[in-house]
């Protein structure tokens, strides 16, 4: 009796006269498949976008039994702190050393209890026109306590002691609480991905209705529409990725925001653009 030859794939061509070719072009469709299902999911619609509307929000009292952390905390409690939800990542002393370079210097927040932290938040630098309030978090065994709320604030507050620019924080589109929460302290929706305003609407219609109704303003508002700029400017004129600086002088500077991740886009584009791979115009909606 001949041995069992198992999986060897040259058994199986053997079997078939034209099976190798049948073979190699199904093999070819698979990878081409895999490749696009790999770029597609690597332009996956980024995070949502919200900007502070402006004012000062009033102070929020710290819940009691909590208390704002004035010392140095442990980057393994603040790791800690960050993977407790499950819902940002994987957290380590290394991811948060890279994470934190941009972080404004004495503008992270920590709310404690019991001397480990449980909630934060801080202001990030990552854009010449605008703070971040980024890695905004809250263990899970403290929630619906107010400490989103207030770490929130706290970060805010810090962000406008800052120099003026636009304040912003990101966030998910699943994430029906913390929308709710933003769109209360002042923050709204601020398109700055073609994906956005669709997404936005699709907020909107899971949200309560007060909360729905501040989303629809937002996006019927004038400030909503692409930024003013001559068309001799070409490209630049109507991207959304593209920010209107003016200095003190009262010079007025096109300032590309893709620079900031990636170092292929020159920060100030030489003008006019005619031909830039990272363009996308600001009106366009992405579709289903």
């Amino acid at each position: 009796m001949e041995d069992d030859k198992g999986l060897d794939l040259r058994n199986v061509f053997s079997l078939h006269p034209s099976g190798n070719g049948t073979l190699m072009r199904g093999l070819r469709h698979l990878c081409r498949s895999l490749r696009a299902a790999l770029r597609k999911a690597s332009r996956r619609a980024p995070h949502l976008c919200m900007e502070w509307s402006g004012g000062r929000p009033p102070a929020t009292p710290v819940p009691d039994g909590y208390r704002v952390s004035d010392d140095r905390i442990e980057a393994a409690a603040w790791a800690g702190l960050l993977n407790a939800g499950g819902g940002l990542g994987p957290w380590d002393e290394q991811r948060l050393r890279l994470e934190t370079a941009r972080l404004v210097p004495d503008t992270q927040v920590f709310l404690t209890h019991g001397g480990l932290p449980v909630a934060g938040a801080g202001v990030y630098d990552r854009d010449p026109g605008s703070w971040e309030i980024g890695w905004i978090a809250v263990h899970p065994e403290h929630r619906r306590r107010g400490l989103g709320e207030a770490v929130t604030r706290l970060a805010l507050d810090r962000a406008l002691d800052l120099g003026p620019r636009t304040i912003l924080l990101y966030t998910e589109d699943h994430r029906l609480d913390a929308l709710r929460l933003y769109l209360r302290l002042g923050f709204r929706p601020a398109l700055r991905h073609r994906s956005h305003r669709r997404r936005w609407r699709s907020v909107a219609d899971r949200l309560p209705s007060e909360a729905a109704a501040q989303v629809v303003s937002s996006l019927q508002a004038p400030h909503m529409t692409p930024q003013t700029l001559p068309e001799s400017v070409g490209q630049c004129s109507d991207c959304l990725h593209i920010r209107r600086v003016a200095s003190e002088r009262g010079s007025v500077f096109v300032l590309c925001r893709r620079a900031a991740q990636d170092l292929a886009y020159p920060r100030y584009p030489n003008l006019p653009m005619s031909d830039c791979q990272g363009y996308e115009p600001c009106a366009v909606d992405e579709e289903d």
